[in-house]
Order: structure tokens, then C-alpha cells, then sequence
């Protein structure tokens, strides 16, 4: 039967041809929206290392705090220190931090090391020992940042558990120094304390970016030291107590422009933020979703259309097939057969160009598991798919008056 089928599909291999090429872009359309959701679907599944349930951050901007240098620099990182401490003393909030790089933030400073060649992305995150209390970092193994470490001969870290299994496989993180290299990846000698890191504790992720964010890049926690210029551009982060309301907002907005008028203050709700930078994650596989989606209808259409004219043309050999006594069962399955056959023709064509996009780049830190699930999924689909098309082409096949047909012979 598979011979036959086969058979027939290269005997009609013009009219088959677009049929074809429809069910190979349907398939590679699909493949690629449901990798996307699978790696998403992975990533939601991966825990952030953090809580930002009733937590809070001020913005603070006016003038050009980066460009501050010296004595400027010193006064506005005092300044800063101020605003904290006045948030802090306020009675709704718990505890509070400066936070340079605070998770789902827009602010970024990614540096990269390397192991064997391998090169390796890390999030710097400056802040004080006081966030941990207010983002309830997942603390794994050994201490956090304290006070006094701004005082030390080096620098103490705290970094994910993941870099430190791929910074020392097999080996315990703790204590060891980080790789110190330059942009071309060669080591290079400590010039002071802050290039010395020494590695003190491990928190379980740090996924700055949310559950739906990337999940290669990697987290060092520094101390943000007064020595530091991140501390004047630092946001103030802090945590409510349950249930605060929202005229909390006017009476933090009035404590900040009576210490500083001069500067700009924004407060933004994490919760907030959390629903923003989940709808912008997830706004490109909803697009492509709609257009993978009205790809499929107009494949579906274009398949029941070619199909109906197919069946039309052939109604001797309908005819015929039902005079040497095939039932109406036999017949639609051997139009079912012939699409199955060729969305199956699709499949591999199809499977041959998509596990291609890896050796490419284009799928980044996604790996074959996530490409295979995502295009037998495809297939399922589609054959699915395929076979609804091709139920009223092949009913109208069984209509075919026997009689009607053999006068033509």
C-alpha cells in the first residue's frame, strides 16, 4: 500500500509540488513558534533566586551623575546614602538597599571571562549587604556580603551556583578567586582589591531579567563601596510591609525632594514591572503565533481547494476503484494516504532544514532536546491538521457514481 501510494504522488508530482512546498513552510513556521514557546515554557521552569513581592524602587536622576568625578562624586554618593537611609527609616518600609543593576532593571553590566577558550557572561550586580533582605536572595552555601567588606584587601563576591560548577567543575567555589582576564581573554595581574574577588558565597540564580529572560547569563554580586562610582547612580530598592497603600507613594515622594530638590525621583512597583517585562517577552511569540496561525488557515484552505479539484479530475479512477468493488472506507483512505505520505515527504525535508539553524547560530543557547520535541510536535500537528483538510475532499471521492465513471471507458 505505502509502495502504491508513493507511487501514485510521483505519477502527480506537478500538482503535488505545491501542496508540497505549502506543507514544508507550514511545518518550518511551526517548528520555530514552538521552539520559542518550549525554551520559554524551560525558562519559566527555572527558579530567579529572588522575590520581589511588595517590593519598591526609586529612580533617581538630575544632572549627569555619571560624568561626576572627585569631590562631586563623594558629595552625590552621600547624598544617595542619605535617600536611603531616609527610605529605610520610613514605617511602611522593611528594609532597604542600593542597587546597581537591580533585577528587571534596564541597567546592565555584563563582563565576560574565560575557561579553556569558553567564554562566559556575568552580570555585575553592585549592592549592599541590605538586599538580600529586601530581594530574599536564595542563599546555598557559605555567607553573604557584610558591612565591613568594603574594608578588606580584596573583594568578596557572591556569584550563582551555576558559574561556579562552570568556573571549577568538580571542585567547591568557595574561597577560590575569579578568573581575571582582558578583552582578548588573556589573564592579566590584579591592580587592587577590586580585582581581586574572592568567591564567599553561592545563591541558587540570579535571573535579572525574570522567568522568561535568558538563563546563560551568569551573576557576580559585588559590594557597592563608597570608592565605587556605581554607587552614585545606584536606585534605591526596598521592601513593604504587606498591604501598604498607596498614599505611601506621595508621603516616600515628599521624605526624597525635602533632602534633594534638585534631583528627579521615580517609583515603580516590581509588580509593575514584572507584568511590563513579561508582555514584552512574550509580545514576539504572540506575533508570530498570529502569523503562524493565519499561515496554517490559508495552507488549510489552499489544501482543501487543490484537493476538491484533484478528486474532480480524478473521478474515473474513483469510479473505477468503486466498480472493482472498493468501499467508500477504502477510498478515503487512500486520499488520506496519499496527504499523510506527502506531509510526510514535508516532515523530513523539512526536519533536514531546521536542525540546520544550530551549526547557523540562529538558535542561541537552545539546544537539540528543545529542537527535536519542538518538530515532532510540528508533525503531529500538521498531520493533524492535514487529515481535517482532507476529510471533505475525501468524502466527496465515495460520491462518485461508478456508473458515471465507466462511461468514459
Amino acid at each position: 500500500m505505502t509502495r502504491h501510494v508513493m507511487k501514485l504522488i510521483w505519477n502527480r508530482k506537478r500538482s503535488n509540488g505545491l501542496i508540497l512546498v505549502e506543507l514544508l513552510a507550514c511545518f518550518i513556521v511551526l517548528c520555530a513558534v514552538l521552539t520559542t514557546g518550549l525554551d520559554m515554557l524551560r525558562r519559566w521552569q527555572v527558579p530567579m533566586g529572588f522575590e520581589v513581592t511588595d517590593c519598591w524602587e526609586v529612580q533617581i536622576s538630575g544632572g549627569s551623575l555619571f560624568a561626576l568625578e572627585g569631590e562631586e562624586a563623594e558629595a552625590a554618593a552621600e547624598t544617595v546614602m542619605e535617600l536611603r537611609r531616609a527610605v529605610a527609616n520610613l514605617p511602611a518600609v522593611e528594609q532597604a538597599a542600593l542597587v546597581f543593576n537591580a533585577p528587571l532593571s534596564d541597567m546592565s553590566s555584563i563582563t565576560t571571562t574565560r575557561i579553556d577558550g569558553q567564554a562566559i557572561r556575568m552580570q555585575q550586580v553592585y549592592l549592599e549587604p541590605e538586599a538580600r533582605g529586601v530581594f530574599k536572595f536564595d542563599l546555598v552555601a557559605g555567607r553573604w556580603l557584610e558591612p565591613g567588606d568594603g574594608l578588606l584587601d580584596f573583594t568578596p563576591v557572591v556569584i550563582d551556583r551555576d558559574l561556579g560548577r562552570r568556573l571549577f567543575p568538580g571542585e567547591n567555589p568557595l574561597g577560590k578567586l575569579l578568573p581575571l582576564v582582558d578583552r582578548e581573554g588573556n589573564a592579566k595581574e590584579a591592580e587592587g582589591p577590586e580585582d581581586i574577588r574572592r568567591i564567599v558565597g553561592l545563591v541558587s540564580a540570579y535571573r535579572k531579567n525574570g522567568r522568561l529572560g535568558e538563563t546563560d547569563i551568569h551573576a557576580v554580586m559585588v559590594p557597592n563601596r563608597i570608592e565605587q562610582s556605581y554607587l552614585t547612580v545606584s536606585n534605591i530598592d526596598f521592601r513593604v510591609a504587606a498591604g501598604t497603600s498607596g498614599a505611601f507613594e506621595e508621603q516616600l515622594l515628599a521624605t526624597l525632594r525635602g533632602i534633594n530638590p534638585d534631583w528627579n525621583y521615580t517609583v515603580e512597583s516590581y509588580a509593575y514591572r514584572v507584568s511590563d517585562r513579561q508582555i514584552q517577552q512574550l509580545m514576539p511569540l504572540i506575533l508570530a503565533g498570529v502569523l503562524a496561525g493565519f499561515l496554517i488557515i490559508m495552507v488549510g484552505l489552499g489544501l482543501v481547494g487543490v484537493l476538491w479539484q484533484a478528486v474532480t479530475r480524478r473521478t474515473r479512477e474513483m469510479g473505477l476503484r468503486r466498480a472493482l468493488g472498493a468501499t467508500d472506507h477504502g477510498v478515503r483512505c487512500q486520499i488520506i494516504a496519499e496527504l499523510m505520505a506527502l506531509t510526510l515527504v514535508a516532515v523530513a525535508l523539512g526536519s533536514i532544514l531546521f536542525f540546520q539553524a544550530p551549526l547557523l547560530g540562529l538558535t542561541g543557547s537552545i539546544g537539540y532536546p528543545v529542537l527535536i520535541l519542538a518538530a515532532v510536535i510540528a508533525a503531529v500537528v500538521l498531520a493533524a491538521f492535514v487529515a481535517v483538510c482532507g476529510l471533505y475532499p475525501s468524502w466527496l471521492a465515495t460520491r462518485v457514481d461508478p456508473a458515471r465513471a465507466l462511461q468514459y471507458e
